[in-house]
């Protein structure tokens, strides 16, 4: 299930319980602009939706049975994370493929088979950052529109994720 509260009281404002979605992990992400909050999960059975987008206004779906049953992606331990760039939200499973999913249409705009991963991937515009172990690398990849292409990797000893700073310096 997922609880919506007021920040005044604490009151339970909606609740979304599909009664097919699994246990959620990774957390979510908001889109403010559009109220829209999208929740990945684990499968509750084999083939269900594991991606869905609310509206934070009412709880309620705003994806259609075909656009929802379209985003069994599989099990989701980590966030989603926007890539402005595309405007794509950016996940991966935990068998390690990495998809963009278009904010718009609600389509995957393109999947990629990269590994499993020790983080989220971290958007980069048309790009992502990777940290995978096993592979003990961070990775770099760029979306060449529907693929991805490893830009480099970095052999790093048991990464845990990936952060950047976007600090003056660089």
């Amino acid at each position: 299930r997922v609880y919506a509260l007021r920040s005044t009281d604490g009151s339970v404002l909606w609740t979304y319980n599909p009664g097919n979605m699994g246990m959620i992990n990774g957390g979510m992400f908001v889109d403010y602009v559009n109220n829209r909050l999208w929740v990945a999960s684990r499968a509750a059975v084999t083939g269900q939706p594991t991606v869905r987008v609310l509206s934070t206004l009412t709880g309620q779906s705003v994806l259609s049975v075909a656009q929802q049953n379209a985003l069994a992606l599989g099990d989701i331990d980590y966030g989603l994370n926007r890539d402005f760039v595309s405007n794509q939200v950016y996940l991966i499973n935990n068998a390690g493929t990495a998809y963009g999913i278009n904010m718009t249409t609600f389509a995957v705009s393109w999947s990629s088979v990269i590994g499993a991963t020790t983080s989220y991937i971290w958007p980069l515009g048309n790009g992502f950052l990777a940290s995978l172990n096993p592979g003990n690398s961070v990775r770099r990849y760029a979306m060449e529109p529907r693929i991805s292409a490893l830009l480099r990797s970095t052999a790093v000893t048991g990464p845990t994720g990936v952060t950047v700073d976007y600090g003056p310096t660089g």
